[in-house]
């Protein structure tokens, strides 16, 4: 939690009752959120299941080494879904990242399983790709209609 949100401004470990971690006065300070896990809580491996904005703010700081994704067979279209991964000012960059293809399962009720090792940000100028501007008008011109 940050400072202002904080219910107790004490970080403290109550017996089965949880924990409170402040990490950070106006945004959360994700890197020293890690380190307070690992230290006080003696974690060693965390699964993140957030949001699209706090995934990718993970991810741009480099705290992430691997992504699982579990694709569902079906679809709803709707355009208030939340996505994977989501920049917001003044939270996250908007570099694009690499991943490594580690792992495929096809699940036996239809889902698909991907692993990826997360590689980090991507060197490519996506400004200059000419290829990857055409396809980003495209998409842009299908948005509209």
């Amino acid at each position: 939690m940050t400072v202002p949100a904080s219910i107790n401004q004490h970080e403290r470990t109550d017996e089965g009752r949880g924990v409170h971690l402040v990490c950070g006065k106006e945004h959360i300070d994700a890197p020293l959120a890690c380190r307070k896990i690992k230290e006080m809580l003696k974690v060693e491996t965390l699964m993140l299941g957030g949001g699209g904005t706090i995934n990718w703010s993970f991810i741009q700081q480099g705290l992430v080494d691997e992504l699982s994704v579990v694709i569902a067979p079906a679809a709803d279209g709707n355009t208030s879904t939340q996505t994977l991964f989501m920049a917001k000012a003044g939270l996250s960059d908007d570099q694009p990242v690499v991943f490594k293809p580690q792992d495929v399962k096809l699940m036996p009720d239809g889902k698909v399983w991907l692993r990826y090792l997360v590689e980090g940000k991507s060197a490519h100028d996506f400004a200059q790709d000419s290829e990857y501007q055409e396809v980003q008008d495209m998409l842009a011109r299908q948005h509209v209609r």
